[in-house]
């Protein structure tokens, strides 16, 4: 019945209905919103579209490069990163799940920003798999935004 549920949530939602619900499974309310609101003790404490919320609440954005090459490249990376003003390593207690082999690290700038440190990586001729922006999910907007409180 919760499959049927859904996917019916989804058809109004790609009608353009307006559809209010209340969920403990955030993955699902991600997955069919577009905005949500949070309330807490009976009061609203945060509402707005998850993508604004999750820009607004993260203090820096995580992203995450996977190397194909050795432990110079690793140095490269390392100290590209070091020498960039909008970058740093993320400290290890704050790590996320981590792919072998992938490097995390917290960024300040924006869009373009990010895609001139790519550039400097690969002038270097660092061989990069991948060079993404790890998304925080909606739990951590969740988790952000309450303080806890249970009636």
């Amino acid at each position: 019945a919760r499959i049927e549920m859904r996917e019916l949530l989804r058809e109004l939602k790609n009608m353009g209905k307006t559809i209010f619900f209340s969920s403990h499974i955030l993955s699902e309310v991600a997955d069919i919103c577009t905005s949500i609101a949070v309330l807490e003790a009976g009061n609203l404490i945060a509402y707005g579209n998850i993508a604004d919320m999750k820009k607004r609440l993260q203090p820096h954005r995580v992203f995450a490069v996977r190397l194909l090459g050795d432990d110079e490249d690793l140095q490269l990376v390392q100290e590209t990163l070091l020498n960039h003003p909008q970058a740093d390593f993320l400290p290890p207690e704050d790590e996320e799940v981590r792919v072998e082999g992938e490097l995390l690290f917290t960024f300040t700038g924006d869009d373009r920003d990010a895609s001139m440190l790519l550039g400097q990586l690969v002038s270097r001729n660092v061989p990069i798999i991948s060079f993404a922006e790890r998304e925080g999910d909606l739990e951590d907007v969740f988790l952000k935004v309450t303080q806890g409180i249970v009636n």
